[in-house]
């Protein structure tokens, strides 16, 4: 099903336009992004059989929006027991200086 060479590559004017659109639907106090470290999602990517990570949009228990990342095997499987990652810095109030996509 996945080899880790899939290509998802977009220009920059593509992903501005799809966020802006996202982001015009959603109050102005709602999380726009999560910052993950390099070397949390390079641990997700390291594990045994890993060649992609998937992304799952969640909700915590205080109602805010976040995001719940994991491994994916060859089969397209979540590498569940393995290594997750969540925790990510929102932006606001982490967002980039130069606003480039937001």
């Amino acid at each position: 099903m996945f080899t880790g060479k899939e290509e998802h590559k977009i220009s920059f004017k593509k992903a501005q336009a799809l966020v802006k659109a996202y982001q015009k639907n959603q109050a102005k106090k709602k999380v726009k992004a999560l910052y993950f470290s390099r070397d949390a999602i390079g641990k997700i990517l390291k594990q045994k059989g890993c060649l992609g990570l998937r992304i799952y949009y969640a909700k915590k228990p205080t109602g805010a929006n976040t995001l719940v990342m994991t491994g994916v095997d060859k089969k397209g499987n979540d590498i569940a027991k393995g290594l997750l990652a969540e925790f990510g810095f929102p932006c606001p109030p982490y967002c980039p200086p130069d606003k480039s996509i937001i």
